[in-house]
């Protein structure tokens, strides 16, 4: 069974291989935080801006058509 699963800090060191080994087990990854990442293009990742945590975050457009959340971004430093 394959799911759509939002990755948030998907740029950080942990959010980048858990979203790379997602779409690499089939899943449908839209991966957000607020640069773009690195991520290997062989796979079919949707790469979305994540809004700055700091501020009031409006989560309905990341979350819209997503089965699965894994919350990875923080306020850090």
């Amino acid at each position: 069974m394959s799911f759509r699963i939002l990755v948030t800090g998907s740029s950080g060191f942990i959010g980048s291989a858990v979203s790379t080994a997602l779409a690499a087990a089939g899943h449908s990854v839209r991966a957000a935080s607020r640069r773009p990442s690195k991520l290997p293009t062989q796979y079919q990742i949707e790469w979305v801006e994540l809004p700055n945590l700091e501020n009031e975050v409006d989560w309905e457009p990341l979350v819209a058509g997503m089965d699965i959340v894994v919350h990875l971004a923080a306020l850090a430093h």
